[in-house]
């Protein structure tokens, strides 16, 4: 204890200290381990007695700051606790999923590098860094903390490390092990091999996976974010935030992004998409909405889950009238198959559970077009009726979702499909009452359809 200069007062609270700890610990402790865990504990006492007396200095005087700490920087003692912590800290990396190692160090040594480039270097979706990042420290933390009980980490001091995750990573930065492993011209040569034109094209491929969701009002996008318990990720240049988590497709676990258009309408939701595309590339894109039924079967709470979109914003004006022209799209085979599988273990109609009661989910086509339709006569409607009674509902984004995907060119070529919770009989009786509970059961829809979905290219 002389080492640490300690006054006396101070020196007798760090023995007061180690010794409750001791009466507190001592049925988890080995015979054999009680001198070096004694030993260790005392230490860590007296630096957090140290560090405890920096800050009293510093309040009260800000010129002492770099002064105190200087004196016990180069301790031998804080020296040894310090190679310490970094051995306990290294064997729990060793621990952890190769993947977990690899976007850790790589993370440790670029320091503020943008998320893209380190998304570069190891060849993963941009949007899944920072999930998979707080994932891997959650899991370190987890494997320190059991360490930290253990008589195997002889009282080293980790509630500095463990306090939250930047301080973990700070932690892996000041690491030389950790630092040593993984160049910065790792990042450097991966950025440039991602420049190159055959890099783009093969990332492009090898990246088109995933599940890109898009909600247009916020009743939608809190009720696709609360089901699916998503987590606000960083935004893009734009300023476009994406909502992001992990699901189990079809094609095992993936990642799912979510993201609210700006405004109402087909112009909208392209340019959400584009940005969908950009950020995670994703293999199927889903319109998760509310909408009106045309369909006198449909009641209001129920969903309908389309693989086609009948779009009726083209028409042609005479002197006759108006004569609308319909422009119908298909979603891919592998999507129409995904919910064809859903409907046979569910049956048709599928009767589903909210915290309201059970609704109905049903397959149909939809119309889609800019315009709001509230009148039972409606034009709109009519030309439905005509085109196909089988369509069920209208709503103003899902032409532009199945045009997005049309013009996308292969290899990315993504499928598509749309739930729409019915919210209102498309006539004067529309109202906003019920839009928050449609949309809150097009969302758990849609997570009764995840495990059906293809979600990799």
């Amino acid at each position: 204890m002389r080492s640490f200069r300690l006054s006396e007062e101070d020196a007798g609270d760090v023995v007061q200290a180690t010794w409750l700890q001791l009466v507190e610990n001592l049925h988890t402790l080995r015979p054999t381990a009680l001198p070096g865990w004694l030993a260790t504990t005392a230490r860590r006492e007296a630096l957090r007695v140290i560090r405890t007396q920096h800050r009293e200095l510093a309040a009260r005087d800000d010129r002492d700051l770099d002064q105190a700490p200087a004196e016990t920087e180069h301790d031998p003692e804080i020296v040894a606790a310090r190679r310490e912590r970094d051995a306990l800290l290294w064997r729990a990396m060793q621990q952890l999923p190769m993947r977990c190692q690899t976007l850790l160090r790589i993370l440790a040594v670029s320091g503020n590098r943008p998320y893209h480039e380190v998304a570069a270097a190891l060849d993963m979706p941009v949007g899944s860094i920072g999930p998979t990042r707080a994932r891997c420290l959650t899991r370190l933390r987890q494997l320190l903390s059991l360490m930290a009980r253990d008589e195997l980490a002889g009282g080293i001091d980790l509630r500095d490390v463990l306090a939250t995750e930047n301080s973990m990573v700070r932690t892996l930065q000041q690491s030389p092990r950790i630092m040593d492993t993984v160049p910065p011209e790792v990042v450097e040569n991966a950025v440039q091999i991602r420049d190159s034109p055959v890099s783009q094209s093969a990332r492009s491929a090898s990246r088109s996976r995933g599940i890109g969701l898009v909600a247009i009002k916020v009743t939608e996008a809190r009720a696709v974010i609360e089901v699916l318990g998503l987590t606000r990720n960083r935004q893009t240049p734009s300023g476009q935030d994406f909502y992001t988590g992990t699901v189990e497709s079809a094609d095992g676990a993936v990642e799912l992004v979510a993201a609210r258009t700006l405004e109402q309408g087909q112009r909208s939701i392209m340019t959400t998409l584009e940005n969908l595309r950009r950020h995670s590339n994703p293999a199927v894109f889903v319109l998760v909405g509310i909408g009106g039924a045309i369909n006198r079967d449909l009641v209001v709470g129920d969903v309908v889950v389309a693989t086609r979109v009948v779009y009726y914003d083209l028409r042609r004006e005479t002197p006759e009238g108006v004569h609308h022209r319909g422009e119908e799209r298909h979603t891919p085979a592998a999507i129409t198959h995904a919910l064809n599988s859903f409907f046979t273990d569910y049956h048709e109609p599928a009767l589903l559970e909210s915290a309201a009661g059970p609704f109905r989910v049903l397959s149909g086509p939809i119309g889609s077009g800019d315009t709001v339709v509230m009148d039972a006569e409606s034009q709109i409607r009519k030309f439905h009726l005509a085109h196909t009674e089988k369509v069920l509902a209208v709503d103003m984004e899902a032409g532009g979702l199945t045009q997005f995907c049309h013009e996308t060119p292969p290899p990315d070529h993504p499928g598509w499909l749309v739930i729409c919770g019915i919210s209102d009989l498309a006539d004067h009786t529309k109202t906003y009452e019920h839009q928050q509970s449609a949309a809150h059961n097009a969302a758990i829809t849609l997570q009764h359809l995840i495990p059906y979905l293809p979600a990799k290219a």
